[in-house]
């Protein structure tokens, strides 16, 4: 058996549940890569998060010095997803990533996972539509806040969430078992609490608010 094949984390079906896990477990090694706490703030402005958070494997000169990979491509390494890119264009079809079957070419079609990640939570509710119109069997959504309102601001992105899924409802449904999964960072003093909100599209939203990630049960 190769090392390639030794190394290659076991291919599991993709679902709100096994993306939280491979979430969770790649946001954990880009912090430690981080031990400094300067380094770490540093990571935190201008483009480093965005490459810290959205580079595909081969742009890793997008990346802060001391991290191996980015966190999305630590989740598509642990589903066991190609993480693909458009030539020329790093939003494939003006979505921020894409993961699909690891085909050897380049073409994230058909698209299993779509994910938008906003920086600013005020400008979240244009990503959550955009989600909205995808057809995809996973679309997840990444924000984040501040710990001073953050409360307050989970409930106002999970009331977006569900006036905006209900107003689509009203014009086209679809496939019952598409699953939804949105993920607020709640920062304080540059640390990061995880919080999910997951549905699938039979069910709708209800009553659901976000839950901090660590307490998740499915």
């Amino acid at each position: 058996m190769s090392s390639k094949t030794k190394n290659t984390p076991k291919r599991r079906r993709v679902t709100a549940k096994t993306f939280c896990d491979a979430f969770q477990a790649s946001y954990t090694e880009v912090r430690r890569a981080f031990p400094s706490t300067e380094r770490w703030k540093k990571a935190w402005w201008g483009p480093h998060w965005s490459g810290l958070v959205l580079s595909r494997h081969d742009e890793t000169w997008l990346l802060p010095k001391g991290a191996k990979r980015s966190l999305l491509s630590g989740v598509a390494h642990r589903l066991r997803l190609r993480y693909p890119s458009e030539a020329g264009n790093r939003q494939p079809m003006t979505f921020d990533a894409a993961f699909s079957k690891p085909y050897w070419n380049n073409d994230p079609f058909p698209i299993r996972v779509v994910i938008e990640n906003e920086a600013n939570w005020r400008d979240f509710e244009c990503e959550i539509r955009k989600l909205l119109s995808a057809r995809c069997r996973l679309k997840v959504g990444i924000t984040y806040t501040d710990s001073a309102r953050g409360r307050e601001h989970r409930k106002k992105i999970a009331r977006w969430i569900r006036e905006d899924f209900e107003e689509i409802q009203k014009v086209i449904g679809e496939d019952p078992r598409t699953e939804y999964l949105f993920l607020i960072g709640e920062s304080d003093s540059y640390e990061i609490s995880w919080y999910s909100l997951q549905f699938q599209a039979r069910d709708g939203l209800r009553k659901r608010e976000f839950r901090p990630l660590d307490d998740l049960t499915v």
